[in-house]
C-alpha cells in the first residue's frame, strides 16, 4: 500500500470511527498526535481526546451519533524523503435524529499532519480545525460541564 493510500485510510478512519460510534477507535487515531479546534488549546494524545472531546458526543440507541462526516476538496501532500505529510480539506457534518430532520450541523476547514514510523506506517501528529460554520449541534455535542 502506498503512503498516499495509508494516509487516505487515516482520513477516512476519522469519519468512519466517529460516525459509527467507535469513540475508542477515534481516540486511537490521536495516540501520538494532537487535536486542535479553532486555535484553542491542543488535546494531546488518546486520553485527553477521549476525556475532553469524545465524552461530550451524544450517542443514540444504535450506538452512533447519527452523523456523517463528509470530507471534500482534499489537498494531500506527501514528502516521502522526510516521512511527513499534510492535507487540507473541508469537512461537512450532517445529522438526523428522531428530534432533528436530516441537515447540515457543522462545517470546517481541517488541516491534517502525519508522520511515518520506522516500520513504514503513518499516523496523525496533529489535526487543526479552523473557520467553523455552525448549525444545530444540540443533538450531537453536550455543552461543556453537562
Amino acid at each position: 500500500m502506498t503512503s498516499t493510500d495509508q494516509i487516505r485510510r487515516l482520513l477516512n478512519a476519522y469519519s468512519f470511527t466517529l460516525d459509527s460510534g467507535d469513540l475508542e477507535g477515534f481516540a486511537d487515531l490521536f495516540a501520538r498526535g494532537e487535536w486542535v479546534f479553532d486555535g484553542g488549546a491542543p488535546l494531546a494524545g488518546r486520553q485527553e481526546v477521549r476525556d475532553k472531546l469524545l465524552s461530550r458526543v451524544v450517542l443514540y440507541s444504535d450506538g452512533s451519533p447519527r452523523t456523517r462526516h463528509l470530507s471534500t476538496n482534499e489537498d494531500l501532500h506527501v514528502d516521502e524523503e522526510a516521512g511527513t505529510a499534510h492535507c487540507r480539506r473541508y469537512v461537512t457534518v450532517i445529522q438526523q435524529t428522531d428530534a432533528l430532520p436530516l441537515q447540515v450541523i457543522y462545517s470546517g476547514e481541517y488541516f491534517d499532519e502525519f508522520a511515518r514510523d520506522e516500520n513504514g506506517s503513518w499516523h496523525y501528529t496533529r489535526l487543526s480545525i479552523s473557520r467553523p460554520f455552525y448549525g444545530d449541534l444540540s443533538q450531537h455535542i453536550r455543552p461543556s460541564g453537562a
